[in-house]
C-alpha cells in the first residue's frame, strides 16, 4: 500500500480468504504427509514440504499478520491533497 492506509472494512474480505487458504494449506500439508509415508522417509517429506508449501504458507501468514497491522491503526496522516487551479473555474 502507497500510503500504508486504508478503510478497515475493505481488509476484512482479503483477511478472511487468506485465513482460508492458510488453513486449506494446512490441511494439504497433513494430507502430503499421510500420502508421502507411505513411499518416503521423513527427511524426503520434510525437505518437499519446506521446498513447496512452507513458502506459500509464510507469504499467506505475513498476508494476514500486514493487516491485521493496519487494523490496529486508529490514526492516520493527513491525505496528500493535490489542487488543480487550472482546472478549477467557479463561474462555469
Amino acid at each position: 500500500m502507497k500510503y500504508n492506509e486504508t478503510s478497515t472494512w475493505r481488509l476484512e474480505e482479503p483477511r478472511t480468504q487468506a485465513e482460508g487458504y492458510l488453513e486449506s494449506l494446512r490441511t494439504v500439508e497433513t494430507g502430503v504427509q499421510e500420502a508421502m509415508e507411505k513411499y518416503f522417509d521423513q527427511f524426503v517429506i520434510d525437505e518437499w514440504i519446506e521446498l513447496r508449501i512452507t513458502p506459500i504458507k509464510d507469504q499467506l501468514q505475513t498476508i494476514i499478520k500486514n493487516i491485521r497491522d493496519l487494523n490496529k491503526r486508529i490514526t492516520w496522516d493527513r491525505r496528500p491533497l493535490k489542487l488543480r487551479l487550472k482546472n478549477r473555474n467557479p463561474g462555469t
